[in-house]
């Protein structure tokens, strides 16, 4: 996800003439915010989803697109959109991918259980006066706002953010992230 979003960052601040970090720099920072993330995911609890919401979210095409075209810009998006099987799912696809992540919810979040937390990986990029902030690379918090929960369409991956998009908690999961970052820059070096 990270690399993903690296790589979006950059091409949107070249689009719009703007400098942007070094790769590894941008990948860093947001590590972070994706490490974060995941502590909410894993505490989702699957059982009091509303899978009707979820899957009216993600196939009105028309919304849904509207939301994503703020990542990638149209030209880019209408490109992905070609080949990306995740931006054209239909009813069956949702279902199929619904039903399987409720049925291994366990398992998903056990193999992803690996992960430094949050608090470990603000630690590291501290004692290393590494970036954590998006707005520190130079990254617009309104561009940061809408990769967040939108990179994963950046390839057709399986990753937990995709996930969290068919589930119908991402904009939710990204507000409360977003909000521990605001609480967090106060406090940073």
């Amino acid at each position: 996800m990270e690399h993903n979003q690296g790589h979006i960052w950059e091409t949107r601040m070249l689009e719009a003439r703007k400098p942007y970090p070094l790769h590894g720099t941008a990948v860093g920072c947001s590590t972070g915010y994706y490490l974060r993330m995941y502590e909410y995911f894993k505490k989702i609890n699957i059982k009091n989803l509303d899978k009707e919401k979820a899957k009216n979210r993600i196939l009105n095409r028309d919304s849904f697109r509207n939301k994503v075209v703020h990542c990638f810009g149209e030209e880019w998006l209408s490109v992905l959109e070609k080949s990306n099987k995740c931006l054209n799912l239909n009813e069956e696809d949702f279902e199929r991918h619904y039903n399987s992540i409720v049925n291994n919810w366990d398992k998903i979040v056990k193999a992803l259980d690996f992960l430094p937390t949050w608090d470990e990986y603000r630690e590291i990029c501290k004692k290393f006066r590494q970036p954590i902030h998006a707005e520190d690379i130079g990254i617009p918090n309104d561009l940061l706002k809408h990769t967040l929960p939108y990179s994963t369409f950046y390839r057709d991956r399986y990753d937990f953010v995709f996930v969290m998009n068919i589930l119908g908690v991402i904009e939710e999961i990204t507000d409360m992230t977003l909000k521990d970052y605001q609480k967090e820059k106060q406090n940073w070096f």
